[in-house]
């Protein structure tokens, strides 16, 4: 019955309400376009992070702050190597041991590096001097007059401008000075002009400069160097705390022998650079707790009770592997974006 058909809750449309045509195809296909576009612009903004920056207050009341490091001491041997910390409450903690490792690098079985000679550490520290030609001219004048165009006013500058200085203190009323003048003046001819070669242990060619200083209108610089006759022959080597004094016979044959036996003991020109690894090192890992306020923690090189280290020699070149604060930072860098992983570690490979 008819009546029945009533009741239907799932009733059709007419044939002619569901018939295709052109215009409904069109707005199928702008709809799924559409919908495309907002599904990619939704994925797009939920995959995509954008930096904000916000200034707020360190709400951690903890009273101690943790320092984590790993740094590498590359030509001191761990024995040799302490880390203090000090703070603006005057606190100070010297050659901490609770939790820090050290580790020696001996380098067993290959020779990547040595320790620099006393010659290698004079030629890298004086290896970018360089001088105008005024400055030369200067740097390489006798000491005859202080009358002349020159200052001469700084006599340790010319021995660091020479590998070697070979030096007469004399003066003019001295009969002995007048005696050996005529000698000195050729032997400084022949030297300087380059008639007669200077060479090192390793056949290079030296620096040495001849020249001489007349103690009586140069009395001050005489005086610093503690001359106490006429004349007095010495040879200066750059770097050196001490001098060579000439006692030979006094002719241009022997100060030229002279010359040519101690410079041949030095290696001046080897080439010299620095080493990326030394004979031993030492890398220190760990961490410290530090009152959290300002404050400095320092790796030092001292002495211990079996022996002392001689400062002249002692080199703290290092690298800094990382420098960071907090209790677990290596897990929190790896979660930052890439452009402020560089801020948690900002020390990290420098040395």
């Amino acid at each position: 019955p008819r009546w029945v058909s009533s009741l239907d809750a799932f009733r059709s449309v007419p044939k002619d309400l569901a018939e295709a045509s052109a215009t409904g195809a069109v707005m199928t296909f702008v709809a799924v376009i559409t919908c495309t576009v907002l599904f990619f612009c939704e994925l797009s903004a939920f995959m995509t992070s954008k930096a904000r920056t916000d200034v707020v207050l360190d709400s951690n009341q903890d009273s101690t702050l943790r320092i984590n490091f790993d740094v590498t001491m590359l030509d001191m041997n761990c024995d040799h190597v302490t880390v203090g910390v000090w703070d603006a409450f005057g606190t100070e903690r010297q050659n901490i041991t609770k939790d820090i490792l050290k580790q020696r690098l001996d380098h067993r079985g290959q020779d990547k590096g040595h320790p620099y000679t006393e010659d290698e550490l004079i030629e890298l520290e004086y290896s970018d001097t360089s001088f105008t030609k005024e400055e030369l001219a200067e740097l390489d004048s006798d000491w005859s007059s202080s009358s002349d165009q020159f200052k001469h006013d700084d006599f340790q500058k010319v021995i660091d401008a020479h590998d070697f200085t070979f030096v007469n203190f004399y003066a003019d009323w001295c009969p002995h000075c007048r005696q050996f003048a005529s000698t000195w003046n050729d032997f400084e001819q022949r030297l300087n002009s380059g008639q007669d070669q200077v060479v090192d242990a390793d056949g290079a060619k030296a620096n040495i400069r001849v020249l001489k200083i007349n103690c009586v209108d140069f009395e001050d610089a005489c005086r610093e160097q503690r001359v106490q006759g006429f004349p007095t022959i010495r040879l200066f080597r750059r770097g050196a705390k001490e001098n060579k004094e000439y006692a030979g016979p006094r002719s241009v044959d022997g100060l030229a022998a002279f010359a040519k036996q101690e410079v041949g003991k030095r290696h001046m020109h080897t080439g010299a650079h620095y080493h990326d690894i030394f004979r031993e090192g030492c890398r220190i890992t760990g961490k410290v707790e530090v009152a959290r306020v300002p404050g400095t923690v320092h790796f030092q090189a001292a002495h211990t009770n079996q022996k002392t280290l001689n400062l002249a020699f002692t080199n703290v070149s290092h690298k800094i592997h990382s420098f960071t604060f907090g209790s677990s930072p290596e897990k929190g860098m790896s979660m930052l974006p890439s452009e402020y992983r560089r801020h948690a570690n900002p020390l990290g490979g420098r040395s």
